[in-house]
């Protein structure tokens, strides 16, 4: 039987984080020498006249009767525990001897290694106080020894140590210290198996006509689901477009982010698919400060917004939405129907000045004159984005009415400016 030196090591570091590096050297040494110099037969004839001397011929009698491989086991056990500091507990000692050994021999290092970890985080876990760490990586056993018996007992080693055992939670170790610490671990699904696994049908539905819709980058090979407790992140890898789900609400980042800098202006033009291509009779949650609603169609009903902290937020990262181009404004206005794009505009309910997202969540066809410089609508936006600027309290909400068939509404407008409530009813705007 061989156990190598770094097993034990990392054992004993595992099971007793008080224990000094040095005395796991020291302990992980004699205990190889043992398994190195001597035959697990050899090891149990050791151990059995060591017990025929201290304890008589009875106790001898007894080990006889246990196999080679039970005394081996035992005097492993006995070699580290002769080796570990006074200042360890019994309790502690054992929980790294005989049943890690075991595991040691049935399962290899890295079983035993999730085994001691997930004890130790189940133990530590309070609440959702911990965090199950999602994404494991375990270096490998190799040149993992090689770097380890090296710089034992040396700060290298001590900071290589800490690295592993921050790294070398497994998949069941997370799953089952999950468990014990009353939260799920997360899971990662890609491709048909994570669109299964929406449970929300529109949803699906909506996914599936995007490859249609926007390309190559949205196929379903690129579609990527992660499950946290209660929560649902979906996302296309290499694109903006993510969303959450939890508890019927969904949550998303708008896209269309630019940025000043020294050497110019970047942006960042991309938007968020999930926030153009809606779904019926939802509730969404906008970069923190914005509430939409949608109708049975998809259509946004219903808006609510802390303006002014919507605004701050954006001043603080010292970021803005930039403007999008004619080509794309034109195609995000036919969501609403066959429009002309020379007297109806894109129009925003909430203003990009302020923060108000390009995505079609926060748009509606507008006409020009109903809208643009000098009109009732462009008045009421000037409010606000004054009030936002000179530091007041600033709330928005709209209530949008839809005709029968959708083909025209009108928007109730509330704005709070420090507490002083503007309402304008808007029937005309197309």
């Amino acid at each position: 039987m061989k156990i190598s030196k770094m097993v034990i090591c990392l054992a004993l570091a595992f099971a007793t984080p008080d224990y000094s590096y040095a005395q796991i050297g020291k302990a992980a040494k004699q205990a190889v020498k043992v398994f190195s110099k001597k035959t697990a037969k050899e090891s149990a004839e050791a151990a059995g006249k060591s017990a025929v001397k201290k304890t008589g011929k009875a106790a001898g009698k007894s080990m006889a009767k246990k196999t080679a491989k039970e005394l081996a086991e035992e005097t492993a056990e006995s070699v580290i525990v002769r080796n570990a500091p006074m200042s360890l507990s019994r309790r502690s000692i054992k929980s790294v001897t005989k049943e890690d050994i075991q595991l040691m021999r049935r399962q290899g290092m890295k079983k035993v290694l999730s085994h001691n970890m997930e004890r130790v985080a189940a133990k530590k876990m309070s609440g959702t106080t911990w965090k199950v760490i999602s994404r494991a990586s375990v270096i490998g056993e190799s040149s993992g020894e090689r770097f380890l018996i090296k710089d034992l007992g040396t700060k290298g080693g001590k900071e290589g140590l800490e690295r592993f055992s921050k790294k070398g939670f497994m998949l069941k170790s997370e799953k089952s210290a999950a468990k014990k610490g009353g939260i799920r671990a997360s899971r990662t699904i890609l491709g048909k198996e994570a669109l299964n696994s929406i449970e929300n049908r529109s949803i699906r539905e909506m996914i599936e006509s995007l490859e249609k819709k926007c390309g190559p980058n949205f196929a379903l090979d690129n579609l990527k689901v992660m499950k946290q407790g209660k929560e649902t992140i979906i996302e296309f890898a290499g694109t903006r477009s993510r969303m959450s789900i939890k508890e019927g609400v969904i949550t998303a980042k708008s896209g269309s982010i630019a940025k000043s800098t020294s050497t110019g202006k970047i942006v960042d033009g991309e938007l968020n698919q999930f926030l153009i291509n809606k779904i019926p009779n939802a509730r969404y949650k906008v970069d923190d400060f914005i509430i939409y609603e949608t109708d049975h169609l998809g259509m946004t009903k219903y808006v609510e917004a802390h303006s002014s902290e919507l605004y701050k937020r954006m001043q603080q990262a010292g970021v803005f939405h930039s403007g999008i181009d004619k080509g794309t404004r034109e195609k995000l206005l036919k969501q609403f129907g066959e429009f002309d794009p020379n007297t109806v505009d894109y129009g925003h309910l909430l203003r990009r000045e302020i923060g108000g997202p390009n995505e079609s969540i926060n748009a509606l066809p507008m006409l020009h004159k109903k809208q643009g410089s000098g009109s009732r609508w462009f008045k009421l936006e000037e409010k606000e984005v004054k009030a936002c600027k000179a530091g007041k309290d600033v709330k928005s909400k709209m209530w949008i009415d839809y005709s029968p068939d959708h083909k025209s509404f009108s928007i109730k407008v509330e704005k709070t400016i420090d507490g002083e409530v503007i309402t304008e009813t808007f029937k005309d705007l197309i």
